[in-house]
């Protein structure tokens, strides 16, 4: 394209212009299903009912998770990908048929978000931990001892006083 602007000054660009021609509405261009029918293969391999980036056929016979539901678990995370936020199962490494991958007794999605702390020597601060290790620091205390004691999840030491957590009587407050 080239442009002329009043002043004279002259402007050229190129651009494409890309077209999704989906004819039965199923979210598949119909150029893709014409290269299925070309393949002998089937549109059903393809179909995803519940919108999580798996395919019905994947989560029936591979996954078993639910292709219907876009969250089999019931856990507040996807089977596949969240659309929205490209965050699901499939992008944390956890598994879409147990709420809790870990076995620690806090659920995928809670890890994964999170929650506030307030210790002494960092205030209040925001903290998450890994929904695949049941102890994600490694200092002798789950992920759920550390939710129930208020530490931090992702630090060995909590109050920096050179205890770790797993041996501190009290991980959030400075010891002498």
């Amino acid at each position: 394209v080239k442009v002329v602007d009043p002043s004279g000054m002259v402007g050229t660009a190129t651009f494409t212009i890309n077209s999704f021609i989906d004819s039965n509405f199923n979210g598949l261009s119909d150029e893709f299903e014409d290269m299925l029918a070309l393949n002998n293969e089937s549109i059903n391999e393809y179909f995803d009912a519940d919108k999580d980036m798996l395919t019905d056929f994947f989560e029936m016979g591979i996954s078993n998770t639910s292709y219907l539901n876009v969250d089999t678990d019931g856990d507040g995370l996807w089977d596949g990908y969240d659309n929205s936020t490209g965050i699901g199962e499939l992008s944390l490494g956890t598994d879409p048929r147990s709420w809790d991958t870990d076995e620690d007794w806090l659920s995928d999605s809670f890890e994964f978000y999170g929650r506030n702390i307030t210790t002494e020597n960092l205030g209040t601060i925001h903290v998450n931990s890994d929904p695949c290790t049941k102890d994600t620091d490694f200092d002798g205390l789950d992920d759920y001892e550390e939710y129930m004691a208020g530490s931090h999840p992702r630090m060995a030491d909590t109050d920096n006083d050179g205890l770790i957590d797993g041996l501190d009587v009290n991980p959030i407050k400075w010891d002498n």
